[in-house]
């Protein structure tokens, strides 16, 4: 990612989730509650929680970590110019994006956690010139959000910052974050095209069952 328009040159990027103004960030500790019931991987609930200490050690050892530069498209591939691939629950996102490199012996892909979701999006606020409006706006200026017309992958131009495209809009996508009730305990982060409801920095959560036209995923992936 690209350091593009960063206002004084200096980043602090460590891996963590996060609280966003329009204006900056907060770190939250580890897996601690935000907005009363969005708990981290770490928590035992979380469907990621065998894996975010793998994903962790990743990023301490080699200094970061990848995310897919646009959403999951059909046929379950990562690249410009297909259909998002939608009407998925979370836990068969979650399938899907681990299915990309099973059996690869250097990389492995997992759906986006929390930690990976906050630190990108950070890190695309401090080399933006936009800042953290990018974090909070609901403007379509800045990303397909609430057109009412869905996009192929990186087609929406205004929403490609530090080269990851569709962050801010296009759809929702699932994240492996928890939310602490039983109705509805599967978490996604991000705009989407039919509402003017959601941003990037959003957290909204839905049930195991649920998926829509509206919600996508995205791949975190990191070196073993």
């Amino acid at each position: 990612m690209d350091n593009d328009g960063t206002k004084d040159g200096k980043l602090t990027n460590n891996l963590s989730r996060r609280t966003f103004t329009d204006t900056g960030a907060t770190e939250v500790s580890g897996d601690n509650v935000i907005e009363d019931y969005f708990y981290g991987e770490g928590d035992s609930r979380s469907v990621a929680y065998s894996q975010i200490g793998a994903f962790k050690d990743s990023v301490s050892k080699n200094g970061g970590f990848y995310i897919g530069r646009y959403e999951l498209g059909t046929g379950n591939v990562v690249k410009a110019g297909v259909a998002p691939y939608t009407n998925i629950t979370r836990d068969t996102a979650k399938s899907q994006i681990e299915a990309m490199y099973s059996g690869n012996g250097y990389v492995t892909s997992e759906l986006i956690s929390s930690y990976a979701w906050d630190t990108a999006l950070n890190f695309i606020c401090q080399t933006n010139i936009a800042g953290y409006t990018l974090a909070r706006t609901t403007s379509s200026s800045y990303g397909n959000i609430y057109t009412g017309s869905r996009q192929n992958t990186g087609a929406y131009e205004a929403d490609n910052y530090s080269n990851i495209h569709d962050l801010l809009g296009n759809c929702r996508e699932w994240t492996t974050e928890y939310f602490s009730r039983s109705y509805g305990p599967c978490v996604s982060m991000g705009g989407n095209y039919s509402t003017g409801l959601y941003y990037a920095a959003v957290r909204s959560n839905s049930s195991t069952s649920y998926s829509n036209d509206d919600i996508s995923a995205r791949a975190q992936l990191y070196l073993k």
